[in-house]
């Protein structure tokens, strides 16, 4: 396969991929369409979004060894065809089974298997400005969802919905879905100097050390703790809005429009700050500006001003965790393993997601589900605050064929 050298095409390369598979956070389009065409309760529809999250996060922990032994253009590649495979396939979907192993397990699979490669391979080509480059890689993903609401749009218009005008959607977002990703894989590469070394560096780690430390276990819980709650802010960002707040749907929907831009740009920010202050300190700043903004919900009279503050206060955290938490596992346990490293991290993330919907249940209002987010993203600055230096560990490759005899 061949080889690209020029780092400014890997990095559009990068882009194009994350802002492809990105567009998995505009499900929520889908939702009522979906349930007016096939006459289903829309809380089935909304199920497969849920889903698709879960296999997500579970597939890095496959795409992370494979970008390692396969290299990120295989990977991505899988990722891409898995990705635009499962919305093609969600066409002749009827059911909500079948929209669960479609859209929700294959195309959620995908994503996973492009997700990591972005994140392992930028840091490659820009290792002063790794915190900068995890950032803008994550900060596409999240941009990925404000371009495709613009064109799913676009594909559904106005109703009403059939089986046809949803056929005729996902097929033709598919192609698009393939050819951004499909390009985007083609020009994702890892450098000459990259693909010749012999040796892994001291203190990177194995996936196998790395579980057995202190800092993994400490990561794996905060990265839990301080991503469920703006899961589950962002996710209700509307009804809030609506219901504690008293807006209008109109201005409500802006408000939301607002939120997933600057979840985006906070990504991106907090990567740069990184690389200025070091990621330990701004997720230190930025988890305790998430719990003041939980706080706020749990114990303010909201009004509008109140309500954006508290609401961009949330967005900012937990864009800042997605784009730092990357930065923080390859500091601490090097560069030579981070994909499959990076990718058992991240399950903490995936686990975030199914505890915010549980939350939900167990709750009455949602002061209450705010009150009980504040306390796990308190418990989340502790776990933060526990993170040390990690002691170098050094493996040869005559250590490397020993493990594996």
């Amino acid at each position: 396969m061949f080889r690209v050298k020029n780092k400014w095409l890997v990095l559009l390369g990068a882009l194009l991929a994350q802002i492809s598979i990105g567009s998995i956070y505009s499900w929520s389009l889908f939702n009522a369409p979906i349930a007016e065409a096939y006459g289903l309760d829309i809380d089935q529809v909304v199920t497969t979004f849920l889903i698709a999250i879960f296999f997500f996060a579970f597939a890095t922990l496959i795409s992370g060894p494979l970008n390692i032994k396969k290299g990120p253009k295989v990977t991505a590649l899988i990722g891409a065809l898995l990705y635009a495979g499962g919305v093609f396939l969600s066409a002749f979907a009827k059911t909500p089974f079948m929209f669960y192993i479609t859209y929700g397990m294959i195309s959620g699979l995908g994503v996973g298997f492009v997700y990591v490669v972005p994140l392992a391979t930028l840091i490659k080509w820009f290792p002063n400005k790794k915190g900068t480059f995890t950032g803008i890689s994550v900060g596409t993903f999240a941009a990925g969802s404000i371009i495709f609401k613009q064109v799913i749009s676009y594909f559904l218009g106005t109703g009403p919905y059939t089986p046809e005008s949803l056929r005729v959607t996902f097929i033709s977002l598919s192609v698009i879905y393939l050819i951004m990703g499909g390009i985007g894989a083609m020009l994702i590469d890892t450098p000459e100097t990259d693909a010749k070394a012999k040796t892994i560096k001291e203190g990177d780690y194995r996936p196998r050390n790395m579980v057995k430390t202190r800092n993994f276990a400490i990561l794996f819980v905060a990265f839990l703790l301080t991503t469920m709650p703006g899961i589950l802010t962002i996710g209700l960002a509307k009804d809030i809005a609506v219901d504690m707040v008293g807006l209008d749907v109109a201005t409500a929907a802006n408000i939301v429009a607002w939120v997933a831009v600057f979840n985006a740009s906070g990504r991106m920010l907090s990567g740069m700050a990184a690389d200025k202050i070091g990621a330990h300190n701004v997720i230190k700043i930025t988890t305790v500006i998430s719990v003041l903004a939980l706080a706020m919900f749990t114990f303010l009279d909201l009004n509008y001003f109140t309500f954006i503050v508290a609401i961009l206060g949330v967005v900012a955290g937990y864009g800042s965790f997605l784009a730092i938490f990357p930065s923080l596992v390859n500091k601490l346990f090097g560069e030579s393993f981070y994909a499959a490293n990076y990718g058992i991290v991240y399950q903490g993330y995936g686990l975030a997601a199914l505890v915010g919907p549980v939350v939900l249940k167990l709750t009455t209002e949602m002061t209450q589900a705010f009150m009980i987010s504040m306390i796990i993203a308190l418990f989340g600055v502790i776990t933060i605050f526990m993170v040390t230096s990690q002691p170098k560990y050094k493996e040869t490759l005559a250590t490397t064929r020993k493990q594996r005899a």
